[in-house]
């Protein structure tokens, strides 16, 4: 599925989305909420998002264009 550009900027994802995994291709299809925006070292916000997949105890951090979001 292609997504729309507007989908892949990480200022467009909220927390507390709902969104679907792309890829990687292990964890495609599941559905997870977003939880925050990843931080690096040196403070500064990343374009990574920690996202909780539902029904499993997994937190995964991922870019926008892994992800496709569900509901805001």
């Amino acid at each position: 599925m292609e997504l729309e550009a507007s989908l892949r900027k990480p200022e467009d994802i909220q927390e507390g989305d709902k969104v679907q995994v792309i890829c990687p291709n292990y964890l495609a299809g599941q559905v997870g909420v977003v939880l925050c925006r990843e931080v690096r070292s040196d403070g500064r916000p990343s374009k990574r998002w920690l996202i909780q997949l539902e029904g499993e105890d997994i937190l995964v951090s991922l870019c926008p264009e892994e992800l496709q979001i569900l509901s805001h």
